[in-house]
């Protein structure tokens, strides 16, 4: 496979846990990677590792939320590569975003409320439209919503981060209806709690136990990269059911409390 064959992923929150695993998870499987967040020196060392690997990534400047830094963003990344094959819309504002005197629905402001839904639902919607606009084009390609099991089974004191999830596996099912007759896939994968090494070595041991590690996506996630609307699409799975179930594993595997304490 030449490099200019080599499918593109675009990564969004990839700076960092989830995304971050992403990209490096898609670009040991062959991919040239799009690697945006707000963040940019993230970006970049997770470029610099994907390059360390013998892959090719672009790190780039993105805030989701707003349209122009999306436009920009996709542009680059066909510039640069010529193509889009996948889009991750990993990009949120997790719970911990909002302030404890904020994470009932009655104390909950205005300016927050806006802000979790630009990014987690607005963002994704910018997102996915642009990267769909160049798929359909190509005729192929495949975006991958990351949702969450809380979208349908809500935890309290998480008001906006749940309503913004729930909005996402809408996003999905409308998005497929519009794009699958163009060759263009659109589902979504449930994940669950998770904590990349940092996060991990800072929690309680009682939080530790309860989460995954970013890494556990990557199966599910390369298996709806390769999917086409003819085999799913407008689906939302159960990421860690789907590990289970294709013999990936579950907690026993993926969770900090089957591991060594990160950095211990």
């Amino acid at each position: 496979m030449t490099e200019t064959s080599k499918p593109v992923v675009f990564v969004t929150g990839a700076g960092r846990g989830i995304g971050k695993a992403l990209a490096l998870g898609f670009a040991h499987e062959g991919y040239r990677v799009g690697v945006g967040s707000t963040t940019m020196a993230r970006n970049e060392a997770v470029a610099a590792s994907i390059a360390a690997d013998g892959g090719e990534a672009l790190p780039f400047h993105v805030d989701v939320a707003e349209e122009q830094s999306v436009t920009a963003a996709v542009d680059g990344i066909v510039a640069r590569f010529g193509r889009i094959d996948v889009l991750i819309n990993n990009a949120v504002l997790k719970p911990g975003f909002v302030t404890e005197p904020e994470r009932l629905l009655k104390d909950l402001k205005l300016p927050t409320w806006e802000r979790v839904l630009d990014v987690n639902i607005t963002g994704a919607f910018l997102c996915a439209r642009a990267c769909a606009n160049v798929m359909m084009g190509q005729g192929s390609g495949s975006i991958i919503n990351v949702s969450t099991l809380s979208a349908v089974n809500p935890r309290a004191s998480e008001p906006a981060y749940a309503v913004s999830k729930a909005a996402l596996n809408m996003l999905t099912k409308v998005h497929a209806m519009e794009v699958g007759d163009h060759g263009v896939a659109v589902n979504a994968m449930a994940v669950t709690y998770t904590l990349d090494a940092d996060q991990a070595r800072s929690v309680s041991p009682e939080r530790r136990a309860r989460a995954m590690r970013p890494e556990a996506w990557l199966p599910p996630a390369l298996y709806l990269a390769h999917q086409t609307p003819a085999e799913l699409n407008g689906e939302i799975i159960d990421a860690m059911a789907w590990n289970v179930a294709n013999g990936h594993g579950g907690r026993d595997v993926w969770s900090w409390d089957a591991q060594p304490t990160p950095g211990g």
